[in-house]
């Protein structure tokens, strides 16, 4: 019987402190638990965020997409016209050439003239097969003619007045 009054006393005893301990935590629990139900609604709200930022993500890179698609076609466009104008401008320039040596001729800019000339000799013999180019080259070659005349004229005459002094 002592066994038994003893093991009552000691479940009395056992059950008074576990009485104490939680009466004394109380507003730990409900503290713990406010801070559980409060952390688990900020984890709803956070999911949610999230996947609106991932719906949001999505729509960006499909934007994104077809900016990049639509500027591809227009890059695309882009360097083909600007391939067509810098092929023009050196047209021009070839079909520009025969007055332009003129003029250098008459201004007396020669060095200038057969830079030009020879930057555009090779484009003149590779196109020599059609009609357009094959005039300009015919006159370009007969102005570089004249250049050249022009030149052993002026070094004849320079040679005279070298020895003739």
């Amino acid at each position: 019987m002592d066994q038994e009054e003893r093991i009552v006393q000691e479940t009395q005893r056992l059950h008074s402190e576990m009485q104490t301990l939680v009466y004394e935590n109380y507003n730990k629990f409900i503290s713990a638990t406010d801070t559980i139900k409060k952390m688990e609604s900020d984890f709803k709200k956070m999911e949610t965020e999230m996947d609106l930022l991932a719906t949001n993500m999505n729509s960006i890179t499909s934007f994104s997409d077809q900016i990049s698609t639509t500027l591809h076609d227009t890059r695309q466009q882009i360097s083909k016209l600007s391939g067509v104008h810098s092929l023009l401008k050196r047209l021009q320039f070839v079909f520009k050439l025969p007055n332009k040596l003129k003029v250098l001729m008459e201004e007396g800019n020669y060095s200038q003239a057969v830079q030009d000339y020879l930057h555009t000799q090779q484009v003149l013999d590779h196109y020599a097969h059609l009609e357009s180019f094959r005039g300009i080259q015919a006159d370009c070659e007969q102005i570089v003619s004249e250049l050249k005349e022009k030149l052993r004229t002026q070094f004849k005459s320079k040679e005279v007045n070298i020895s003739l002094d």
